[in-house]
């Protein structure tokens, strides 16, 4: 018997099951609101976001209406998506 191997293991363990229980519970929040972010997906660069963007008069905060704060929120998303895939298939190939 090896006690310092068992250590390790059972702290690797502990952080895997944290690690897993913290990604579900992104995952389902990310879940819960998908369809608020495909609506904001859509609507960027729409005719209504570049109508809403022309008669815009500064009364209430409208970062989206900037072009590089959806941009760089979208393109973030879908980097975190190829990176879910390619950590997905990781898992998968390693089990």
């Amino acid at each position: 018997m090896d006690k310092n191997r068992i250590e390790k293991m059972e702290e690797y363990l502990n952080i895997t099951n944290l690690n897993i229980k913290e990604l579900k519970k992104s995952i389902n929040k990310f879940k819960k609101n998908k369809k608020k972010t495909y609506e904001l997906s859509n609507y960027y660069g729409s005719n209504d976001w570049y109508t809403d963007r022309e008669n815009f008069d500064n009364s209430i905060k409208a970062g989206v209406l900037s072009e590089d704060i959806p941009y760089d929120t979208l393109l973030e998303l879908h980097s975190l998506a190829i990176d879910l895939i390619a950590l997905g298939t990781d898992i998968l190939k390693n089990e």
